[in-house]
């Protein structure tokens, strides 16, 4: 039986004195009826002496009550050092427990709790062992201070568990500052871990997530529902939006008119997106590209000059510049490219207007069909969705039903995906990292795909029915869906090979904004804002959801 660490303490003994005794409850707990007898061990030191045995006084009792009293005869004023083990019928140690008597007086009395063994100093082998910030100390389990600050040294014959600085074995744990991968621990801050803390890592060592019941502002969070992963009343499926739809300008009226908020008008609102403070909008049926103020919510014509709703197709700046039917809108290099009939068009944030890539049909309004090769040479069928991958920019076609790849250091191009759309008209276009989402606005399917992996061909994860999804847009996480048929917004939360689709926002809560979704046609995301906006087409409206 190994024999426990002992602390011995240096005193000097008085030349002449009393002899008094010390009393010793021993207290065996849930040890009781398992300990044939008890050991009980008293030490002394005398000077130069050293550390002396003091006896015990009477036989080791038999038949162990639950509270036993051992006596010690030690002389008045000593101080001792008693350690206590239970023992069971075949002689091994049960428990263990120890006690300092800083100075005895007569009939001093103390009481010892027996503990369960734990193993010795830097002795990490199959046992009882001490958990938690426990270490073995005087054959007990006590609470060590402070983190570990020996990490990683050897511990006896196994490195089962890491030393706490004063040699003594701890398991790895949560919270003892190292991250045991293997253990499933994702993040571990040591004694600063505080589950309860925005941005810190959890309780059980794992790493904030939507759905841990924290709002983590660091992670983009503005609400999180505690086990439904974000999703319910008042949150969304990635916790960085509530579902609060508000009005955030159109006055309902199918005129393109200046003016803020509410007392602005739109014809045909469409594709959007996000440049700064700025929301830009194509109005589709009056061929203007429009900007609304974010802080002050003014809006104002930055691009195309109206003309009776005429199709044009000319360069320049402000109103100068003409359109025909933008159908698509993606923020490119402090500027806009927009997908115009058959042609893709830079549009700077100031309004200046100039070609991009392919040919401008030149008021005819432009041809039903794809032609590949140079930038400067291709026809895009109506791009009716896009999408940056680098170094591409991705298109669908409004005619064909095929999703087309614009390579910006080739300067050509190519087919990134074959036909598979069930109508000749394409839906919306987004990005997930490298994989793409389009809309199919005859099914009400939406589909991913890897131009990279997959070869371009089509992977299904997820079916809206009869949602004509006619806007595709992304929060770097997931997919949103304006579904002009279905009067909805919904979101897609995809690994890439299956999908969950859940509701954001409908024409009833839509209807608390004072007009609720009759055809949404586009949406955009704005981390900043953290909101997303959403066009209506049929009710000549522009929406935030929050």
């Amino acid at each position: 039986m190994r024999r426990p660490w002992l602390l011995l303490l240096s005193l000097s003994m008085p030349a002449c004195s009393r002899q008094g005794y010390v009393a010793i409850t021993v207290n065996l707990g849930t040890l009781a009826g398992r300990v044939d007898r008890l050991a009980l061990q008293a030490f002394d030191a005398r000077g130069d002496a050293g550390p002396e045995l003091i006896p015990a006084v009477g036989p080791e009792p038999d038949g162990i009550p639950n509270n036993s009293v051992i006596a010690v005869s030690t002389p008045i004023g000593n101080s001792l050092t008693v350690v206590v083990n239970g023992l069971g019928a075949d002689g091994g140690s049960l428990g263990v427990g120890s006690a300092t008597i800083a100075s005895a007086t007569a009939n001093t009395q103390v009481s010892i709790t027996i503990a369960v063994p734990c193993l010795g100093p830097r002795n990490c082998e199959p046992g009882p062992v001490c958990l938690g910030t426990e270490a073995c100390i005087l054959g007990t389990c006590q609470t060590t201070a402070g983190p570990i600050a020996d990490a990683g040294a050897a511990c006896g014959p196994s490195d089962a568990g890491h030393c706490d600085g004063i040699g003594a074995c701890l398991l790895p744990y949560c919270g003892d500052g190292i991250v045991e991968a293997d253990a499933g621990e994702q993040c571990d801050e040591g004694a600063a871990l505080n589950g309860n803390l925005p941005d810190h890592c959890r309780a059980d060592c794992r790493l904030p997530f939507c759905g841990d019941g924290i709002v983590d502002p660091d992670a983009g969070e503005i609400c999180d529902l505690a086990g439904q992963n974000g999703l319910g009343t008042g949150c969304n499926a990635t916790c960085n939006l509530t579902g609060t739809v508000t009005l955030l300008a159109g006055n309902g009226a199918a005129v393109s008119s200046d003016g803020f908020g509410t007392d602005a008008g739109f014809d045909g609102p469409g594709a959007l997106a996000v440049i700064g403070s700025g929301l830009y909008v194509a109005d589709e049926l009056s061929h203007l590209i429009r900007r609304i103020d974010l802080m002050s919510l003014e809006v104002t014509t930055i691009a195309g000059g109206f003309d009776g709703g005429a199709c044009h197709d000319t360069n320049g700046q402000g109103s100068e510049a003409s359109f025909c039917l933008v159908s698509s809108m993606l923020a490119y290099n402090g500027g806009l490219i927009v997908g115009d009939v058959s042609a893709l068009r830079l549009v700077s944030a100031d309004g200046n207007v100039t070609s991009f890539a392919g040919v401008l049909p030149n008021g005819s309004g432009g041809p039903d069909t794809v032609e590949l090769g140079l930038l400067s040479a291709a026809s895009y069928g109506g791009p009716l969705g896009l999408a940056s991958v680098s170094p591409d920019i991705y298109s669908s076609t409004t005619f064909a039903g095929e999703i087309l790849a614009s390579n910006l250091l080739t300067q050509r191009v190519s087919l990134a995906a074959a036909p598979f759309l069930e109508t000749p008209a394409g839906g919306g276009l987004t990005a997930v990292d490298r994989l793409l989402f389009a809309g199919d606005t005859g099914s009400g399917d939406v589909v991913a795909l890897d131009p990279d992996l997959d070869g371009g061909a089509p992977k299904m994860v997820a079916s809206v029915a009869t949602a004509q999804p006619h806007g595709l847009c992304a929060d770097g996480r997931s997919v949103y869906i304006a579904e002009f048929g279905g009067k909805r917004v919904d979101q897609l939360v995809s690994d890439g090979g299956s999908g969950t689709v859940s509701l954001l926002a409908n024409e009833a809560a839509s209807a608390d904004a004072g007009a609720g979704f009759h055809g949404p046609e586009a949406c955009v995301y704005d981390p900043v804002s953290h909101a997303l906006y959403v066009s209506d087409l049929r009710s000549n409206l522009v929406f935030a959801i929050h």
